[in-house]
């Protein structure tokens, strides 16, 4: 609603987006020491440092990988400030300009990120982790017991389907191959060697098909594509609407505390408690 704060150096939807990717990476750096002291220290502190560092003060910026402007400045100290943030606006992949935003908006951006990543919620923030493995057990869940959760729930099947999927996930799929092998030795089943060509093959085609989709080339394709399917669908248009940037106020609003009534135009009380009648409406005079 500032004018002042308005324009593309300000709070736009796309530096929304990285301000909490930013958020994101430091939270999942810290998922791997959830509990160590030291290290939620300094996930709190690049969490309280990605604002201003937006805006281009990089002072509070100790964590070189977060920071390219704190990674330059490590390997050429002698340098001056100038080259540096040149040298680190290249090398940037994201946001080539900085945030312009007083230091009553940054505060106010700050509050809103303390208040939600604090010492009391940034554990349990980062145990949360991903849902990928959770959700591949429940998808091989369904798989092999084709979805009849209701009929099956409970029985002694159900338990034992839920026990195979435990016993088969994790370790990069590896688990899989090895519960096979020792359920064929406990059923006394011969697991014959056109089956392990197969199980190979199958693993092989897994892993090209994990490794292309994870390539920055894959990653790049599903973006152009989602982009694509956007534009001839319309709602490329309607992104800006998304987010709207008056909900976090960035400049303080003088604004009267005092309420007017519309009706009377006396102050103190507003139009629909006002008590005085409305003036009836005049009738059409008919003419002859």
């Amino acid at each position: 609603k500032d004018p002042t704060f308005r324009g593309r150096n300000a709070l736009t939807n796309v530096r929304v987006k990285s301000i909490q990717a930013d958020i994101t990476a430091a939270v999942k750096a810290y998922h791997p020491y959830v509990g160590n002291s030291t290290e939620r220290t300094k996930c709190l502190k690049q969490l309280g440092a990605i604002v201003r560092h937006h805006c281009g003060d990089h002072s509070s910026c100790e964590q070189v990988k977060f920071c390219t402007y704190t990674e330059i400045k490590s390997k050429h100290p002698e340098w001056p400030e100038e080259k540096i943030r040149e040298e680190s606006q290249k090398k940037s992949k994201r946001q080539k300009s900085v945030m312009d935003l007083s230091e009553w908006g940054i505060n106010v951006l700050e509050r809103i990120i303390a208040k939600r990543f604090n010492t009391k919620t940034i554990d349990k923030s980062a145990k949360c982790g991903s849902s990928n493995r959770c959700e591949g057990f429940w998808a091989e869940l369904v798989k092999l017991s084709e979805g009849k959760r209701i009929q099956g729930c409970g029985t002694d099947l159900w338990l034992s389907m839920v026990e195979l999927c435990y016993c088969m996930s994790g370790n990069e799929r590896q688990n899989v191959k090895k519960t096979k092998q020792e359920l064929c030795e406990l059923l006394n089943v011969f697991y014959t060697p056109i089956k392990n060509e197969a199980s190979d093959i199958m693993k092989k085609r897994a892993d090209r098909n994990y490794a292309r989709k994870a390539s920055e080339k894959g990653k790049r394709k599903r973006q152009m594509a989602k982009l694509s399917q956007d534009h001839r669908m319309g709602k490329d248009k309607n992104k800006a609407k998304h987010h709207r940037t008056e909900k976090v106020p960035l400049a303080k609003l003088k604004r009267s505390k005092v309420d007017k009534c519309m009706k009377c135009g006396q102050n103190g009380h507003k139009t629909r408690g006002c008590v005085v009648l409305k003036a009836p409406n005049k009738q059409k005079k008919q003419l002859f």
